[in-house]
């Protein structure tokens, strides 16, 4: 095998691929002597851009073997069998090779959807992948940023049973992409690519050399403009943080084209008065988003302190808000994984399956949001039960005040004005059976009524005029 540098970002998706397709060539031994097969197939899925087809170039050349490229749209024929026939002759001209099917959704879409003649070619594709034993060191790889529009079949044991997802590049990756494309332009002293790497989220490989790309551009231009003007100068032009700033304005994220909105430029000063408004949205909105590794070490830390000082009571009052719900959506999206919530979750989960094991801690929330959660925290071992907090009214709880006062409020206003005033009820004493009026007046200050006094006007007045003309 030659040695061969992965693609910048990509050493953990280069290392899994490498072993797939080095495998089968290196201890084809093994594998006859223990009886059992080789990896057939693997399939990177990912979005656009993120470095699929070049990260298989890289592990080609590491293999020193042959790499052969089947395009999806090259397969389809307009004749009766045409397609199966060009498929079998692409098959038949690898031996000892590595084969890749880019798009492999378009050659192989699943067949509920797809129309007879693709899911002819489907089959064919299927009948081909189950004969690879007779075809020597052979390796097939998919490519693809729709991965579940393929045939299921297709993705079974025995075909390309391997699967790695190229997700969006972090922080650290993007910083290792950004070096490999700068490492020939001259930087001026005022870029940081810890910065740049920072300020572009969101943004895959393909993006990132079309950054660095535009941004040179800019300082060719300049200089250009210099020698046009006889304004002579021996030494290159420097690529400037501003020529970043200017190609950003041009080149946004891939995974983000079509779903961004104009944002005008808002500062929180810009805002006049409600400070505990802002306060509260700083707190619950920029600290999460600022202090990643802070929320999660300030987990750490509270379940830490709740093991030294056992017994104890962690008690997390608003659950769903500090945690929420994951959605594996994200990932077949090209979403990268990196919500706050979901890497707070994780420690949650992480810290609540230490504290099995620790004597005299409980852990308790409360939330008016059961469905908000994520299912891993209500399985048994975390928590085990869900109790729905009932409540008895206190003598000085006035009904008749609080029906004169809450006019305007629906069922279901009233119905949330209840579970707020329990809420406070026990966030006040944890084993309160009773409400107070104090409870509903502090509800109230949170709890406001849905129904506008113009929406009342409007039936009121529709309701006349259907008396009148009955």
């Amino acid at each position: 095998m030659s040695t061969s540098l992965p693609p910048p970002g990509l050493d953990n998706a280069y290392n899994a691929l490498l072993e797939i397709i080095s495998f089968p060539f290196k201890h084809a031994s093994h594998f006859e002597k223990m009886r059992i097969d080789p990896p057939k197939g693997a399939l990177l899925y990912g979005p656009p851009g993120c470095g699929k087809t070049m990260l298989v170039q890289a592990v080609t050349k590491a293999c020193d073997s042959k790499l052969f490229v089947i395009q999806g749209p090259e397969i389809f024929g307009s004749d009766m069998g045409d397609s199966e026939l060009r498929l079998r002759e692409r098959f038949n001209e690898a031996t000892e090779l590595t084969k890749v099917s880019n798009r492999p959704d378009a050659v192989a879409p699943s067949r509920d959807r797809a129309a007879q003649h693709e899911c002819r070619v489907v089959t064919q594709l299927l009948t081909l992948m189950d004969g690879l034993e007779a075809r020597g060191r052979l390796v097939v790889i998919g490519a693809t940023n729709k991965p579940n529009s393929l045939d299921p079949a297709l993705r079974r044991p025995g075909r390309l049973d391997r699967e790695i997802y190229i997700e969006v590049p972090n922080i650290e990756a993007r910083k290792q992409i950004l070096s490999h494309y700068t490492q020939n332009l001259v930087l001026s002293d005022d870029i940081s690519l810890g910065f740049l790497s920072q300020v572009t989220n969101g943004y895959v490989s393909a993006d990132l050399a079309s950054l660095c790309r535009e941004a040179a551009t800019l300082a060719i231009r300049r200089q250009f403009l210099k020698i046009k003007n006889a304004e002579h100068s021996s030494s290159k032009e420097s690529v400037t943080l501003n020529d970043f700033q200017q190609a950003m304005k041009g080149i946004t994220p891939s995974i983000q084209r079509g779903h961004t909105t104009s944002v005008m430029d808002a500062k929180w000063n810009s805002v006049g008065g409600l400070a505990d408004v802002k306060k509260q949205l700083i707190q619950v909105i920029e600290w999460p988003l600022k202090h990643k590794e802070t929320m999660k070490r300030l987990v750490r830390e509270l379940f830490k302190k709740a093991r030294s000082s056992s017994p104890s009571v962690i008690f997390l009052d608003e659950i769903d808000t500090i945690v929420g719900s994951r959605s594996f959506s994200s990932a077949s999206a090209g979403g990268g994984g990196d919500s706050v919530q979901e890497r707070i979750l994780s420690t949650l989960l992480n810290e609540m399956d230490g504290v099995e094991d620790a004597n005299n801690v409980l852990v308790v929330g409360a939330t008016n949001r059961p469905d908000m959660l994520d299912a891993a925290l209500m399985r048994p071992g975390r928590f085990d039960k869900l109790i729905y907090a009932t409540t008895d009214l206190a003598s000085d709880v006035d009904l008749n005040m609080l029906a004169e006062i809450t006019e305007r409020y629906s069922g279901a206003d009233l119905q949330n004005l209840c579970k707020e005033a329990s809420l406070f009820a026990i966030r006040e004493f944890l084993d309160a059976t009773t409400v107070s009026q104090r409870h509903f007046e502090k509800a109230l200050k949170i709890v406001k009524p849905s129904i506008a006094s113009d929406q009342i006007e409007f039936y009121i007045n529709l309701s006349n005029q259907y008396s009148r003309n009955g």
